[in-house]
């Protein structure tokens, strides 16, 4: 058996990952302001905040029903390939869906037209940058 806290901690270890990531790739840029992961953290909190808390309840739409993404994918691409096998939900799993939510929330904020521009993307400047 499994034990959650285990998927858990591999989801939110791959979320911190992909927030780094971010951050470390934006405070690199000559086009941003700050310099440091922390300046970006300090200007994006409210933006990381709201796309963690969305990954995260589409992590626990993904537990609670492993079939969710298998048919919300064959929909949008438009194809069924007939398998009626979901993806388990595994310590790799959520600890790659950790890393990948982030990319799958701005691909669904995408396609679900009632996402579109509700949904921060924390690539916006900080307050001084932009007046």
């Amino acid at each position: 058996m499994i034990h959650p806290w285990l998927l858990w901690l591999l989801y939110f270890a791959g979320q911190a990952i992909s927030i780094l990531g971010r951050a470390s790739a934006s405070a690199s840029s000559q086009f941003t302001p700050w310099n440091s992961v922390r300046e970006y953290v300090k200007w994006h909190w409210p933006a990381l905040a709201f796309r963690l808390f969305a990954c995260t309840m589409g992590f626990l739409l993904w537990w609670n029903n492993t079939a969710f993404f298998d048919a919300l994918v064959s929909h949008q691409l438009g194809v069924s390939v007939g398998i009626q096998k979901s993806i388990p939900l595994t310590p790799a799993t959520a600890g790659i869906y950790g890393l990948l939510s982030d990319v799958l929330l701005d691909w669904a904020c995408a396609k679900i037209p009632f996402l579109k521009g509700k949904v921060p993307n924390g690539s916006d400047g900080p307050p001084s940058a932009t007046t």
